[in-house]
């Protein structure tokens, strides 16, 4: 695959605006990008060395050497010496070029950018690509697990946290005494059951939460007053 990076020029170099245009034509799938550097110092540092080695040449050789890559004024042409000497002196032998690809890659999936921009960037035009160079790791495999052990324990934790709720909440339906409202016998008891509507549907989901020891065989619970047997006297359900 023919290299972006060796034929570059300084022509689409911007300093002023922090941008490499890429022409169409020029890249590996024949579509212009832009690539910022401002947000790159170690980048942005690159090419400005680079550029002070094209001002040294034109100072002291007069030579104008469009390259931003170049040997004396010279484009390179191949560098698979200099690379292998590189990776040999870097204790990473049997590298290739193509790694930074795939190293590129996994840095801005980590980093969180999205899809479309990542994509984008590297030029790659379609998902299939683009996912190749994004190799799942066993570090990715053990971060993964670690999510979903997190996840788990957050799950069974509020789960936990809603049955102690709804225990909570049914001991605490209990018959609370309140004061009788006027023109009510002084022997009548009002009791408050339950905050759920009035009528008997609500009597019967009252029902299914109470204990059985809590439950009470009554009459009406319309909000009149009726008899309930175990208390033996009239009472006004509400």
């Amino acid at each position: 695959m023919p290299s972006e990076v060796l034929p570059l020029e300084w022509r689409p170099v911007d300093f002023r605006a922090a941008e490499v245009r890429l022409d169409p034509h020029t890249t590996k799938n024949d579509d212009g990008r832009v690539f910022p550097f401002d947000l790159m110092p170690d980048l942005r540092t690159l090419l400005e060395d680079q550029w002070g080695v094209h001002q040294q040449l034109v100072a002291k050789k007069r030579t104008l050497c469009p390259y931003v890559f170049n040997r004396a004024g010279h484009r390179i042409l191949t560098l698979k010496k200099a690379w292998r000497n590189a990776c040999t002196e870097a204790g990473c032998p049997g590298r290739i070029p193509h790694d930074f690809g795939r190293t590129a890659v996994r840095n801005l999936v980590g980093a969180g950018v999205s899809e479309k921009v990542g994509m984008r960037l590297p030029g790659h035009r379609t998902r299939p690509v683009f996912d190749r160079y994004d190799i799942v790791s066993g570090d990715d495999l053990r971060a993964a697990v670690g999510k979903l052990a997190a996840r788990i324990a957050t799950v069974s934790r509020q789960s936990s946290d809603r049955a102690r709720r709804a225990a909570g909440e049914s001991r605490g339906i209990a018959q609370e005494s309140v004061e009788a409202p006027s023109g009510f016998e002084p022997e009548m008891e009002v009791l408050q059951t339950s905050a759920l509507p009035l009528g008997y549907g609500a009597r019967n989901q009252l029902g299914k939460l109470l204990p059985k020891s809590l439950r009470r065989k009554v009459g009406a619970g319309n909000g009149i007053r009726t008899r309930d047997f175990d208390l033996g006297k009239v009472a006004l359900y509400h």
